[in-house]
């Protein structure tokens, strides 16, 4: 009985730290660019990609765009965003994350973040 009480409480304390754990950030995005922009979100924290490694997230209008993540707390997060069909013509951390950047990465705290223009 005292064995099924421990196995219980550890099953519990597992199932709530790993649910304190998690986040849904929302990232607020526009684009002025008068072609389509491709974005994706990189995790510099594990190995995860938003929305996946074989689709992107899609701005085609000069709206402001809301990317729910879901991702770990105190995750860092960078963006790249690219002109659809030239991949030359980018922002953050451009197509399969592999340019530097200053201004392009934000921690998963919850909440929303400013909204990003992408500018020409």
């Amino acid at each position: 009985m005292l064995l099924r009480i421990i196995v219980l409480t550890g099953l519990l304390i597992s199932v709530f730290a790993g649910s304190a754990s998690a986040e849904s950030l929302v990232v607020r995005m526009e684009s002025e660019h008068p072609n389509s922009v491709a974005v994706m979100f990189y995790s510099t924290s594990r190995d995860h990609i938003w929305p996946d490694n074989k689709d992107v997230f899609l701005i085609d209008d000069d709206g402001v765009h809301t990317y729910p993540l879901q991702c770990k707390t105190g995750e860092q997060i960078c963006y790249g965003a690219w002109v659809r069909g030239d991949e030359k013509s980018f922002w953050g951390v451009g197509p399969d994350n592999k340019q530097e950047c200053t201004d392009c990465c934000f921690q998963c705290e919850g909440g929303e973040t400013n909204i990003i223009s992408l500018t020409q």
